[in-house]
């Protein structure tokens, strides 16, 4: 049987002004340590202005180096509004 465990990275914008607008994406990456062999990460937007906000996870490429096993990805604002906040969701799975 297979062993999951999952953790959350959340995102705030301080501000009016610092909102993820749309087109605008954040560089993110997760040391993975030794967490399993395959990965999901998924993200779900919180807050927008008004009507539907729209985020993917994008370009995300799993390394292995002197700075150990990790994640690096990009959250991309596809929607037509600001984003306040989100958050994103990384399972790890190893048998």
């Amino acid at each position: 049987m297979a062993n999951v465990v999952a953790g959350n990275l959340n995102w705030f914008a301080s501000g009016d002004a610092t909102w993820l607008q749309p087109g605008q994406s954040h560089e993110w990456y997760w040391n993975l340590g030794n967490l399993g062999e395959a990965i999901s990460i998924s993200v779900r937007p919180f807050a927008a202005i008004f009507g539907t906000a729209r985020v993917i996870v994008e370009n995300v490429i799993v390394s292995d180096g002197p700075e150990g096993h990790r994640a690096l990805f990009r959250v991309r604002n596809v929607g037509p509004r600001p984003i306040s906040q989100y958050t994103v969701t990384g399972s790890f799975i190893s048998p």
